[in-house]
């Protein structure tokens, strides 16, 4: 055959030593193992795990299965858009059901998530309003229930926290 193909097909096996490799199932063959599209370059990196049953694009350079490569997943029938989607809001939706959602026309970041959130950086700056709902706790403990002893009453400061 000569030519090249574009197919649909379907993750059967992923390499979890190079990661980036994974056999797919064309019609009634399975190709060996050929490269899953990443967002990467010098500049930055996405790692978007392939995942079992996912169906990709494949593309067949000469028609040679062995020598393709899978350009990732499309939505179908059992992976569909996210809740939300439209042209203005860009979501990135977790299978533990975290979500980040940013729509650009009411220019609102959410992130939404039953579990922890982890900042690190030399220093966090806040422009705005910060509303907290919870405990606010540093090195020295909650600042939502600590007390300082020995303060007058009025315009006297209270000096170092203990």
């Amino acid at each position: 055959m000569k030519g090249n193909f574009v197919e649909v097909g379907t993750v059967v096996g992923i390499d979890l030593a190079n990661r980036a490799l994974v056999r797919v199932q064309l019609f009634d063959r399975v190709s060996a193992w050929i490269p899953y599209q990443s967002i990467s370059n010098k500049f930055m990196k996405v790692w978007i795990p392939p995942q079992l049953n996912e169906q990709v694009i494949v593309v067949l350079p000469f028609a040679e299965a062995n020598g393709g490569i899978a350009l990732g997943s499309i939505f179908n029938k059992g992976c569909k858009e996210p809740e939300g989607a439209n042209d203005h809001t860009a979501i990135v939706e977790f299978s533990d059901g975290t979500r980040i959602v940013y729509d650009t026309q009411t220019h609102d970041l959410s992130i939404t998530t039953e579990h922890h959130i982890n900042l690190s950086a030399t220093a966090v700056n806040i422009t705005g309003d910060l509303n907290v709902t919870g405990t606010i706790t540093d090195e020295k403990g909650s600042l939502s229930t600590h007390v300082h002893t020995g303060v007058a009453s009025g315009n006297a400061q209270s000096g170092v926290r203990p």
